[in-house]
């Protein structure tokens, strides 16, 4: 009896200079992850056929953005292209002006924005060899939410109600 004393007074000794257990907290609430950016839809890409000797070319496409949040398109790249560009033409005064766009494109949520002849455009330069009706352009269009989007830009002659956009540089 004596044993079980001296255990029992042991053991109620140990259990006091213990620190306490932890209290078991429930875990809080996770953090619901953001949806994943909605994938850009390009569609109607294509690209005049190339003059010439020419080693630049300019592409038109629509990218559409079926998300609930703006993006913005950061980069362009092509295997076909040592660069590719954003360019802008505007009017300036009496004068047409095309100069590089800063910062990307933002694609407006559930909106769109088109590429066409005299406004926002694709400027392909060191471009690998000619390009002639037929022909195709791969891209890696970069989008800062969605990431990257492969599209094709197909080279068609260019609509006569288009014009005659001059992109010599």
């Amino acid at each position: 009896m004596r044993t079980w004393v001296l255990a029992f007074g042991l053991g109620a000794a140990l259990a006091a200079c213990s620190p306490p257990a932890a209290k078991q907290e429930a875990a809080p609430p996770a953090a619901e992850a953001p949806a994943p950016a909605a994938t850009p839809v390009v569609s109607d890409a294509w690209a005049p056929p190339t003059m010439g000797g020419s080693k630049m070319a300019v592409g038109y496409l629509t990218i559409a953005n079926p998300g609930g949040a703006p993006d913005r398109l950061v980069s362009i790249a092509s295997p076909k292209a040592g660069k590719v560009d954003v360019h802008e033409m505007k009017m300036d005064g009496a004068m047409m002006t095309m100069a590089p766009v800063a910062g990307g494109v933002e694609i407006p949520a559930g909106g769109q924005v088109a590429f066409a002849p005299g406004g926002l455009h694709l400027m392909l330069a060191d471009l690998t060899g000619p390009l002639a009706v037929g022909d195709t352009v791969p891209l890696t269009l970069t989008f800062e939410k969605a990431g990257a989007v492969e599209a094709t830009l197909t080279v068609r002659a260019r609509d006569a109600a288009a014009g005659a956009e001059s992109h010599a540089h």
